[in-house]
């Protein structure tokens, strides 16, 4: 009968069944105890390869003292602001309600009243930086303080938009005509550098590199305003006569710049190189926003109503400088 002989073939897949599930429970433990054993394994086995590897990747630190000049390209500077005729001034006036009150005297948007292109000149720099070398790559973060020459200039008071002050050109002392000065300027920036050094046989090493970073750009402005001592008979004139209004302010703003430069190392045996560099930088411009006058007319720096503060905006274009410095780099 067939049942007999299913019996023993049941069994037979039984067992085949019983002797599978043994071998994978055999690989399962082998392969938990190797993934037990691998962490301690693979470190000492590992390490030689992770030395090995910075070995191969390690670089060398340096730190660099330099000093040298750097010279400011041209800079515009523009005065904006409410500007009315001088006739218009109460405080000119015995009684302020003589003043006029015509369209001239009340307008209140402010215009563009000049503009000036100064050359700065040259000033001393000094700095230094930190870096890693690594290979022909240089990483570095420098400091550098630089300042630059002073200039005085005439005022062309019809370089901006303004009628009312280009109507006031007949009321200037002429043996002392308006004037602005540009002085004390100074840059002290930090840059994030990165260098290529153009290895080759010689002592001599040029590199070229490129950096952005920010820069605190400062600077003095100062404009003066003279009138003639004979305006003519009228009130507002005979007392704004031999006046002087005088705008002298401190200009501060924190500024993103970038800079190029390019350079020669000469080795000097050991860890020692002499660092000649030739660079570049630009800080983007700014506007100094609401600069209050010193006086207008010899009174309290106000409008031509008496009591408006008697303010400008300094808008300071692109700050370019081209240096060169000279310098010692030590590598440690």
């Amino acid at each position: 009968m067939p049942f007999p002989r299913e019996v023993p073939m049941r069994r037979d897949r039984r067992n085949r069944r019983d002797r599978r599930d043994d071998a994978l429970a055999r690989r399962a433990k082998s392969g938990r105890t190797a993934l037990r054993l691998a962490p301690p394994l693979a470190l000492p086995l590992a390490l030689p390869l992770l030395f090995g590897f910075a070995a191969s990747a390690a670089g060398q630190g340096y730190f660099t003292v330099d000093a040298g000049g750097t010279a400011a390209r041209d800079l515009l500077v523009a005065v904006s602001g409410v500007n009315h005729p001088t006739r218009c001034d109460t405080l000119l006036y015995a009684d302020p309600a003589d003043a006029p009150r015509d369209e001239a005297c009340t307008v209140s948007t402010p215009q563009e009243l000049f503009r000036s292109l100064f050359r700065p000149g040259a000033g001393f720099a000094l700095g230094g930086a930190v870096g890693y070398r690594m290979g022909a790559l240089r990483l570095e973060v420098s400091v550098l303080s630089a300042g630059a020459g002073d200039q005085e200039r005439l005022i062309a008071t019809a370089s901006g938009n303004d009628s009312a002050l280009i109507s006031k050109d007949s009321e200037w002392a002429p043996d002392d005509p308006p004037s602005e000065t540009l002085s004390e300027v100074r840059v002290r920036r930090g840059f994030a550098n990165a260098i290529l050094d153009l290895s080759n046989p010689s002592p001599f090493t040029p590199y070229l590199g490129a950096g952005v970073g920010l820069g605190r750009v400062e600077a003095r402005y100062a404009a003066r305003w003279v009138r003639r001592a004979d305006l003519g008979p009228a009130e507002w004139q005979r007392n704004a006569a031999g006046t002087t209004s005088l705008l002298d302010t401190r200009l501060r703003e924190l500024r993103v710049g970038v800079q190029a430069f390019a350079g020669i190392g000469f080795s000097l045996g050991g860890a020692a190189v002499l660092d000649l560099r030739a660079h570049w930088s630009r800080f983007t411009g700014f506007t100094a926003a609401e600069q209050l006058w010193r006086q207008i007319r010899d009174h309290e720096p106000v409008q031509a109503d008496g009591a408006t503060p008697f303010t400008s905006d300094v808008a300071v274009g692109d700050l370019d400088r081209l240096g060169l410095t000279l310098g010692m780099r030590y590598a440690f």
